[in-house]
């Protein structure tokens, strides 16, 4: 059962997180950048995106990597790669940190945008159903 389990988990997040890393670039166009810091070659009517997977989380791309790369971590099973996970996860939240300390100087909105949707990496409604779960316990 253990197996069965963790491949679908493993696919499950595998998956999602693909989808979710795929929207984002569509999303994105041609404002994506490996740069934490607005582009000066961004199209200037790139204004801040908020529809799409960025209704749901601020850096959805970011959630898309650390799903997929939790998911393959359980289909193989490697505790070691759970571990690479969790670092990946503590390093894009400070990498996000950064990025939205400039975006909060750079783009009118991000401070409204940020308060509106919540979730860094994972979707408001699901933290908080999960946070409530976990103080039942």
């Amino acid at each position: 059962v253990g197996d069965t389990a963790n491949g679908i988990a493993g696919s499950a997040l595998f998956f999602i997180g693909g989808l979710v890393i795929a929207l984002g670039i569509n999303e994105m166009g041609p404002r994506l950048s490996p740069w934490p810091v607005v582009s000066d070659e961004a199209p200037i009517d790139s204004g801040l995106i908020t529809t799409g997977v960025f209704s749901y989380v601020r850096h959805p791309m970011y959630a898309g990597l650390l799903c997929l790369s939790m998911g393959f971590s359980i289909l193989t099973e490697s505790e070691a790669r759970i571990i690479l996970t969790l670092l990946l996860y503590a390093c894009l939240s400070f990498k996000t940190d950064f990025e939205e300390d400039n975006l909060l100087e750079q783009i009118d909105g991000y401070a409204n945008y940020r308060e509106r949707v919540r979730g860094k990496f994972i979707p408001y409604s699901i933290a908080k159903e999960l946070d409530e779960k976990d103080s039942e316990n």
